[in-house]
């Protein structure tokens, strides 16, 4: 089978089934594991489907529904710890910073090595991932209507609050990102998080090559060309050379 035919047929199994493993994917194209694993790189690369850890999900499937908190832990596992290590660099001692929400901010406190911070955030996984380090900063969490799909307080009381804060720098997820803008699926979170970013000094946006280019029901926020994007090693050429043109690209370094 030539391999326009196979991505084809992955394709069109992708589209199918919704989400669909790489075992699936052997045993339909009697094909190595290693070739699948390639195929589905270049695939979400070219927009076609959204890789997985373990396999593929269909474009239809993501804007029918959000991925829940515990399967976003489970994709581009590798890149966002790269991420991670890289974003903790920025951070300085006695900072005031700002985590929003998101598996890969939750990954920073593996990379956390200066003292005397002030950490706020409205996300309880990013809290609880840091409540290790309670003795160490000075660590806020922000209430307000929990939603559970993301672990995130949100809403008027959340709003308000954060309103009346400023902060040194902002580290911020994205669902997508495109030039300047970027994209949540819910509408009241991408709100909340629109007020964060205007209360911070520096403006972070760490997000994994895989969300570049890509929307998503909300666009909350239009960055300024003051922002630093930090992203993983694994990004193509020509998309690191349009970001660049944009605003600082800084490349998480390779694992």
């Amino acid at each position: 089978m030539h391999k326009k035919e196979r991505h084809l047929k992955m394709i069109q199994m992708t589209n199918k089934s919704g989400i669909i493993t790489v075992g699936e994917m052997i045993h339909a194209l009697q094909v190595s594991d290693m070739t699948i694993r390639r195929d589905l790189e270049e695939l979400d690369q070219q927009g076609k489907l959204i890789r997985i850890h373990g396999g593929a999900q269909s474009l239809q499937h993501n804007k029918k529904s959000e991925l829940s908190h515990t399967q976003k832990k489970t994709i581009h596992v590798a890149e966002k710890k790269e991420i991670a290590q890289k974003m903790a660099t920025f951070i300085q001692e006695n900072d005031t910073i700002f985590l929003g929400t998101g598996t890969t901010l939750e990954m920073l406190a593996d990379f956390l090595s200066v003292k005397h911070l002030r950490i706020i955030t409205n996300s309880l996984p990013v809290f609880e991932s840091l409540q290790q380090f309670n003795e160490q900063h000075e660590l806020i969490l922000i209430g307000g209507k929990y939603r559970r799909h993301t672990g995130v307080f949100i809403g008027s009381i959340a709003n308000e609050a954060l309103s009346k804060l400023s902060f040194d720098k902002v580290f911020v997820s994205a669902n997508g990102m495109k030039d300047y803008q970027l994209y949540t699926a819910d509408a009241e979170e991408g709100y909340t998080h629109t007020i964060i970013l205007q209360q911070a000094k520096a403006l972070f946006v760490v997000v994994d090559h895989y969300k570049l280019d890509r929307d998503d029901f909300y666009q909350y926020y239009e960055l300024p060309n003051t922002a630093t994007l930090i992203t993983d090693s694994q990004i193509p050429e020509a998309l690191k050379a349009h970001y660049e043109g944009l605003m600082k690209v800084v490349i998480a370094d390779a694992k």
